[in-house]
């Protein structure tokens, strides 16, 4: 391999690191798999957060404890760093046989902690009081310092200097990468002479990686609903980049050609954007109504570019997300495997990455849903606002303001949300059939088959309860007109004595609309039954066919399939939504883009001076 030549010995070697009851970790393996995977970790996530300190201009934070507690270690593992730097060049100097791999992994973890400083430093001169790479890059550091020290007690010789010295050192980035694990969870304190309360801080600007990934966050909000109901002044406010004000900024800044004359509009809109007290109005201000939505313009394109950052992020969780949701299909089929000979620690390495994979899947998972949902936030936002901003300037009748508002916006925000999943869905069922093909061959094909039935059946269901439906409206505005007719002339009927006649009418009617919603439930109740029990008819046809087939099923086959239908079940079932959530969000940017292109009324342009 390229890698023996870098190192003094194997990189990977099975028959003592794998195949043994007691595994012996290579010195290579150690420092070009454990070191620099763990500082590659901090350099992958931090071209993604350099540029939102970059972006960030608060005052800084101050020196508390808890700062100098995290800068002083981060000196110490300096220094100790260094000190590994020095130790490698002397050995390789004195015996070049041993390789440059020390000297590769001792040198990136000392960049990687400078770059630790760094990142820390910036944070703090910028006002922002969590940082969410560091967190990562001390989980994985932890990681890999505590197999190093598993490694170092194995090969430990009292009169070897260079693996006393190792073990020492590697105790101490591991004690001090908890604490700094630890420390990374715990926001710093907020710059003093912008402090606020806890109520008027958006509580996302404190929140550490690991309250992100849970939404811990919102505790504080929920024990609250718990105590009482919940009301306005229980709410947190929002954070910069969902206020309105900044979001109709960015929205008008890429859709409207015409530039607004009105220096107090532009100084109010900079001031609830910036949040800065102090501002004075003009004392001659022009106001001008006369701009209007780009003709020729996609839409479409304006409202992807306002939400590009969230949805960007939520495209890329989506693609981990993908890449994690079958692998524990992958290792539970190595923990049942009964063709190879394992040794028992093997299961408990199969079982802890099983955890660790379905636990990353659901952070992935979650995570992408809540950036797909705060990209649709920000789209709706702008859309409602441009919305009741035409319907100023236009004669169109308020049902039809009414249904873009209502209708069309939530159409659009329920089509963003689910944006990432109109490739992601496909692709996951597509890889999923695969692995399945690959344990069960052809008889997979006859379980999809029998999913596959239940796409026209939801088509028919469907059309039929619209059927239902219509009946049902005709028959409730008939009875509403009788019962209008019924108290309108309610002195005749009792004149007449026809109250009987109109009673039995009335309760015909009912009795009528009652069957068609009876119809209607029975129908979607009987269709809902026969999808959530998919499951296990798919399971049953697709082993029966298995079985006829001349095939036997061991434990490794029929735990494993059934694991991987019960994971096809979610994009399975997305794609019967996703198709008309997709036809419902495009028709409606139509509408919006057409009342947006709409005729205006006669521009208004008035001109307000105050004298002082």
């Amino acid at each position: 391999m390229a890698l023996d030549s870098i190192c003094g010995d194997p990189f990977w070697n099975s028959s003592i690191s794998w195949d043994v009851e007691k595994p012996h970790i290579s010195q290579c393996f150690q420092n070009l798999v454990l070191v620099l995977g763990s500082c590659g970790v901090l350099w992958i996530v931090a071209p993604f957060e350099i540029p939102k300190i970059l972006k960030a201009h608060g005052n800084p934070t101050p020196w508390t404890r808890l700062q100098v507690c995290k800068m002083a270690l981060k000196w110490v593992l300096l220094i100790i760093s260094s000190v590994d730097v020095s130790k490698a060049v002397y050995s390789y100097t004195n015996d070049p046989k041993i390789g440059l791999d020390g000297i590769l992994s001792s040198s990136a973890y000392l960049i990687t902690i400078v770059l630790t400083i760094i990142i820390t430093l910036m944070c703090k001169r910028r006002g922002i009081r969590v940082s969410l790479a560091l967190p990562s890059f001390w989980m994985t550091s932890t990681l890999a310092t505590l197999i190093s020290i598993y490694s170092d007690i194995q090969e430990f010789e009292e009169d070897d200097w260079i693996k006393v010295t190792s073990l020492v050192d590697d105790s101490l980035v591991f004690f001090i990468s908890i604490i700094q694990l630890v420390f990374s969870t715990i926001a710093d304190a907020p710059a003093q002479t912008h402090a606020r309360a806890p109520k008027d801080q958006c509580p996302l600007e404190g929140a550490s990686l690991p309250s992100r990934l849970t939404f811990t966050w919102l505790l504080s909000l929920l024990k609250k609903s718990v105590q009482n109901s919940l009301h306005q002044d229980y709410l947190t406010p929002l954070c910069s980049d969902l206020k309105s004000s900044k979001i109709v900024k960015s929205f008008n800044e890429l859709c409207y050609t015409a530039s607004r004359k009105s220096s107090f509009l532009d100084e109010e809109t900079e001031n609830l954007i910036d949040e800065r007290p102090g501002s004075e109005s003009q004392e001659s201000n022009e106001i001008n109504f006369n701009y209007t939505y780009p003709e020729g313009k996609s839409l479409f394109t304006i409202l992807l570019r306002i939400s590009r950052n969230f949805l960007t992020l939520a495209s890329i969780l989506e693609v981990v997300y993908t890449l994690l949701y079958f692998l524990p299909v992958y290792i539970l089929s190595l923990l049942l495997d009964n063709e190879k000979e394992t040794q028992e620690w093997h299961n408990y390495l199969y079982a802890s990455a099983l955890f660790t994979t379905l636990v990353f899947s659901s952070f992935a998972d979650s995570q992408r849903k809540y950036y797909g949902l705060m990209g649709a936030l920000r789209i709706k936002t702008a859309v409602i606002n441009a919305i009741f901003e035409k319907a100023l300037k236009v004669s169109k009748q308020s049902k039809y303001i009414k249904q873009l508002i209502t209708i069309d916006c939530d159409n659009v925000f329920q089509m963003v949300c689910v944006s990432s999943e109109i490739w992601g869905g496909p692709i996951r069922l597509l890889i999923g059939i695969y692995i399945l093909w690959s344990f069960l061959g052809p008889s997979c094909f006859v379980g999809i088959a029998s999913a596959m039935i239940l796409i026209p059946m939801n088509i028919i269901v469907e059309q039929l309860v619209g059927r239902f439906q219509k009946k049902l409206l005709g028959k409730r505005n008939e009875r509403i007109n009788v019962l209008t007719e019924f108290l309108q002339g309610i002195k005749v009927l009792k004149f007449y004595a026809w109250e009987e006649y109109f009673f039995e009418k009335i309760v015909s009617i009912r009795k009528t609309e009652l069957s068609e919603i009876r119809k209607a439930e029975f129908l979607r109740m009987a269709f809902r039954f026969l999808f959530l029990s998919s499951f296990s008819v798919v399971l049953l046809v697709t082993f029966s066919s298995f079985i006829l087939m001349g095939n036997s099923l061991d434990a490794q086959t029929v735990f494993v399939s059934f694991f991987l239908i019960w994971l096809l079940r979610t994009p399975f079932r997305s794609i019967l939504h996703l198709l008309a959530h997709f036809i419902q969000g495009f028709t409606s940017i139509k509408n919006i883009q057409a009342f947006l292109e709409g005729k205006e009324l006669i521009s208004i342009s008035t001109k307000e001076e105050t004298h002082g």
